[in-house]
This record gives structure tokens, C-alpha cells and sequence, in this order.
């Protein structure tokens, strides 16, 4: 009968804290609703020109973004169209009125003109921003 009450007692008391965090818990601040809220970005620039490039070199270069929103921006992923970049951004929010980066490393791996998409996925009404990288490649 003892084992039955503390058992009960049990169910009780874990039933009641689901309760509670349920109707407490400040659900706005969690990741995935942040990534429903919408917020609005800036680019200084979408559009980064690279110049002359040679075969199996490597370039870096940096988008930079201002928060421009009311909320926090998360930016979830980042994608390009090719093999030839790779990216590095700080995965953690941005608070609105702050500065971040985009860091794209390219390293070409073939001959004549390109045009590469960055596919950046974020919590903004467009959920999907585009930067573009061009340029030429040659051998000399």
C-alpha cells in the first residue's frame, strides 16, 4: 500500500511540473520558434566581384550583414552551388543592430568565367537570401 501512495505521489508531481513548464516556459525564445519569427537582413554587399583569378588558387573574401530586425537572426544553413568554397560563419544568433560575417574561401577548379550562388537560409521573411560570387578564371 506504501509503495502504491509514493508511486501516485510520483505521477502526481510529474504530471504537475509538465504542466507547469508547459504553461511557463517562455516559449518565444527557443530556436525553432526564433527561426518563425521573422526578422529583416542587409547586406553591404550581395554581389562580390573576384576579378582574375588563377587555376588552384585560393581567395578569400567576406560578406558582411547588419541585423535589421526587431528580433534575433539565425542564420541555420549556408549552401553554395559548387564544391570549389567553402564557408564560415559564427553559428550563433544575431542581435538586432548587430554586424556579422559571411567568410568564403574559393579555391577554383576550372578555366573561364563563374558565377557561384551562396544560398544563406535564415529566419527572414525571404528565408532564403542570395549572395553571388563572379569572376574569371585562367591559367597564368
Amino acid at each position: 500500500m506504501k509503495k502504491i501512495k509514493i508511486l501516485i505521489i510520483t505521477i502526481v508531481a510529474i504530471a504537475f511540473s509538465i504542466i507547469y513548464l508547459y504553461m511557463f516556459y517562455p516559449q518565444n525564445y527557443g530556436y525553432n520558434n526564433l527561426m518563425k519569427t521573422p526578422t529583416t537582413i542587409r547586406f553591404k554587399q550581395d554581389t562580390l566581384d573576384l576579378g582574375t583569378l588563377l587555376y588552384n588558387s585560393e581567395k578569400q573574401v567576406v560578406f558582411q550583414f547588419t541585423n535589421t530586425g526587431s528580433v534575433p537572426l539565425l542564420i541555420s544553413n549556408i549552401r553554395s552551388s559548387c564544391d570549389c568554397t567553402s564557408i564560415k560563419w559564427e553559428k550563433r544568433p544575431v542581435n538586432p543592430g548587430e554586424t556579422g560575417e559571411i567568410k568564403v574561401i574559393m579555391k577554383p577548379n576550372s578555366l573561364g568565367m563563374f558565377l557561384k550562388t551562396i544560398k544563406v537560409y535564415c529566419n527572414t521573411y525571404e528565408q532564403v537570401i542570395n549572395l553571388i560570387l563572379r569572376g574569371n578564371v585562367t591559367e597564368d
